[in-house]
């Protein structure tokens, strides 16, 4: 009867040995180890226009001024001088990089009329008209809600043009044609856009034009009157295109 508890004690522990025996001839199961995929990209903000080139468009009005209006030696020079305001529409091309934007931009403007006085009101008329080429510098220090301000400054050329000068008390006195002159000329501006999207633009500003002196053509005499310091302020509402980047660039 002794031997019977001996026995189930070898048979224990040979159960007991066969199974470690097994447990560890089994391959390891590890926990398998969690992907983290990236966050997808944010969406792009509509205010963030990308920089790169961009095709413009602008229409607006412009009002004019003279400082002075200087006849030949010998005759008395016209005052309370008045002139007009007229519509102007331009295009231009240009390029923009972060904060800062670099443009060339054209304008056509039409004629407005001018009135002088020497002896009775309005006995001195003409008609002038500027077409402004330059080159132009703006600052954008920030973008909120799709609304970019900015500030810039231009400079260049315009060609001035004196027409249908008429008066009996300043020369010329005679119907003369119309003249034409390149002067130098420089802008001050200041506006905001609005992005419709990443590629459109709206733009309205102001405008401060600095456009020089225009002569009258001399008459048989060679005598001119001289219309000094033209200058015009424009409101502008235009439309800018940017290209968007090729994709292997992006």
């Amino acid at each position: 009867m002794r031997k019977v508890p001996a026995l189930v004690i070898v048979g224990i522990v040979s159960v007991v040995g066969v199974a470690s025996a097994d447990a560890a001839d089994r391959p390891r199961k590890y926990p398998q180890a969690r992907v983290i995929q990236p966050p997808p990209p944010p969406p792009p903000r509509i205010d963030a226009v990308a920089s790169g080139w961009y095709l413009r468009g602008d229409l607006g009005h412009r009002w004019y001024s003279v400082r002075d209006v200087v006849a030949p030696t010998g005759f008395s020079s016209p005052a309370d001088h008045k002139v007009g305001s007229g519509w102007f529409g331009g295009i231009g091309a240009g390029f923009k990089q972060d904060r800062l934007r670099v443009d060339v931009t054209a304008d056509y403007g039409s004629r407005v009329k001018y009135t002088g006085t020497v002896v009775t009101p309005g006995d001195v008329t003409a008609k002038l008209q500027a077409h402004p080429v330059l080159i132009n510098a703006y600052y954008e220090p920030y973008s909120f809600n799709g609304f970019t301000p900015y500030v810039g400054i231009g400079a260049g050329v315009a060609q001035v043009r004196v027409s249908d000068f008429t008066s009996t008390v300043v020369p010329p006195l005679t119907p003369v044609a119309a003249s034409r002159k390149w002067n130098f000329a420089y802008a001050v501006m200041a506006g905001s856009s609005f992005a419709v999207s990443r590629q459109v633009l709206l733009d309205v500003g102001y405008r401060y034009l600095g456009l020089g002196t225009a002569d009258t053509t001399a008459d048989s005499s060679g005598r001119v009157t001289q219309f000094k310091n033209i200058v015009a302020h424009e409101v502008r509402i235009g439309v800018r295109f940017v290209f968007p980047d090729p994709p292997n660039l992006r």
